[in-house]
């Protein structure tokens, strides 16, 4: 009998929500089911403190039995409610029972960048119109930031270096498992970041929104992992439930400016090689311009993890097994 050191538990212990929109609404990401697609997609480029440009792309849906015409509007505002940017597309018809991609670009000036030392986080208001009546509405934060890794310099945030201390954190907790509110995870990623942290790896499975959300507001940056634990079946059902877990994470989490590695590997579970492979192929193919790093273990096997899970000996300071000199490595 092997020892776990945290447990899966059973039942509901996470907010539900039931929600009722129009007929003329903003898909799910996780529903409508597309590679880099479905709700509203957040990416950045030409990012400093002068100027960034923050790409939009909106999915909607039209649920009527028949076409009709509608825009979608971009509101950016500041933490204090300032508008920064705004873009709207020209009205434009649809078809009954159809989807429809939206495709904005705005030029921010000033950028307030978002980092550990300074969370700073923007609001992208996104809205639906009928013709000129609002249909739908979405607000999602936002940090504008930029993240490199390389062998020789390491991890630079914002142009930036900077040395990433960090710890791992599971959602169990005595008596209730899993079950814990929003304010509870709150408070365990203030203390880590009390503790002089500016770094967490979750464990083993996605964890509830509000951790992300926390991350966001407090300065963490995040190592954000699939579930999986000891355990791999080499039948192409479970590898596609796999590949399916990796792009709902991606999907669910993406807009959030604290995720800087995405772990989409089957922790401490010895996968074949083409198989973490194809993970990172799965993975990369929900970034644009491959705006996106992945990390995982190694056991002594090469892989194509951007980051890669090293082996380290503590008494020497040292990478043992290193057998992707090419890459920068994460100590986990």
């Amino acid at each position: 009998l092997r020892a776990l050191d945290f447990c899966y538990h059973s039942g509901i212990y996470r907010d539900v929500r039931l929600v009722k929109s129009s007929k003329l609404h903003l898909t799910n990401p996780l529903a409508s089911n597309k590679v880099q697609g479905g709700g509203v997609f957040v990416w950045y480029s030409n990012v400093s403190e002068k100027q960034a440009s923050v790409h939009i792309k909106t999915e909607v849906r039209n649920e009527n039995l028949q076409p009709l015409h509608c825009k979608v509007q971009h509101v950016l505002l500041s933490n204090s409610g300032e508008v920064i940017a705004t873009s709207e597309t020209a009205t434009q018809p649809m078809g009954a029972q159809s989807e429809s991609v939206f495709m904005h670009l705005l030029h921010v000036k000033d950028v307030r960048l978002w980092s550990p030392c300074d969370p700073y986080l923007y609001t992208l208001k996104t809205t639906v119109y009928h013709e000129d009546n609002p249909i739908d509405e979405q607000l999602t934060r936002i940090g504008i930031r930029w993240f490199e890794f390389s062998r020789h310099e390491g991890f630079k945030l914002n142009g930036k270096s900077l040395i990433l201390e960090g710890t791992n954190r599971h959602q169990e907790y005595p008596y209730i498992g899993n079950a814990l509110s929003d304010r509870a995870q709150y408070r365990d990623l203030q203390k880590i970041k009390n503790a002089g942290f500016n770094m967490v790896r979750l464990g083993h499975y996605p964890q509830d929104p509000s951790v992300l959300d926390a991350c966001d507001e407090l300065g963490l940056l995040v190592e954000n992992p699939i579930p999986g634990w000891q355990f791999f079946n080499n039948s192409e059902e479970f590898k596609a439930h796999v590949y399916t877990d990796i792009q709902q994470l991606i999907r669910r989490d993406r807009n959030h400016p604290s995720v800087l590695l995405w772990e989409v590997s089957l922790n401490e579970a010895y996968p074949p090689v083409a198989f973490r492979r194809k993970c990172v192929s799965v993975a990369h193919a929900e970034f644009p311009n491959d705006q996106g790093f992945t990390a995982g273990d190694l056991y002594a096997q090469h892989t194509n993890w951007d980051v890669p899970h090293n082996a380290w000996d503590e008494d020497n300071k040292t990478r043992p097994q290193d057998v992707q000199p090419d890459r920068p490595g994460f100590v986990r």
